[in-house]
């Protein structure tokens, strides 16, 4: 009975005692595209598609400890998803950069994209920042093409807001590349 009591005492002293309360912090890339004036190609009109991600990336900021392991910060997050930062750096990369002609209706090639990577990266004491792109463009018929561009920027301190910084960097350099890339397949 003596026992009993004592776990009693000892179980309700854990499940009354208060721990600290977790402090979130939110974060936001941005990703800065150059800032030459638009051209006019003589171009089809281009529909973006589907901008999604790999299903780890969601509002929680993911740190790559290799290849083969990633982990969630438990207090950093992204203030909205990374697919939405890419949707609207991929438009202005497309549309504004370029000149593309944006389709919403009737047919036109149409490019889906999904985020694969957007990620701190910890390689011994080095720290980068990653983002990968797969991207397709396809016609009425056919598949374009199908590639991934992933680009890697060294962040070189621990500090998150150098890590967000230069995951901004990674993501402006991953939606230009790819913003040349589809303008060289279509307006050819």
């Amino acid at each position: 009975m003596r026992r009993a009591c004592l776990l009693a005492v000892v179980a309700g002293c854990a499940l009354t005692s208060r721990s600290a309360p977790l402090h979130y912090r939110y974060f936001a890339p941005v990703a800065t595209l150059s800032t030459a004036s638009p051209t006019t190609l003589a171009c089809p009109r281009l529909r973006l598609g589907r901008v999604s991600s790999s299903d780890h990336l969601r509002y929680r900021i993911a740190h790559r400890r290799s290849a083969v392991e990633v982990e969630l910060y438990e207090t950093l997050r992204w203030t909205e998803r990374p697919e939405d930062y890419v949707r609207r750096a991929l438009a202005s990369s497309l549309f504004d950069q370029r000149g593309l002609h944006q389709a919403v209706d009737g047919v036109a090639p149409t490019l889906d994209v999904e985020l694969t990577a957007f990620e701190e990266v910890e390689r011994g004491a080095q720290r980068f920042g990653r983002v990968a792109l797969r991207y397709r463009p396809v016609d009425e018929h056919d598949v374009l093409e199908r590639q991934t561009i992933e680009i890697e920027r060294e962040v070189g301190t621990a500090e998150i807001t150098r890590v967000v910084e230069v995951i901004g960097d990674a993501l402006a350099a991953a939606t230009e590349e790819l913003g040349r890339r589809v303008a060289r397949q279509l307006c050819r």
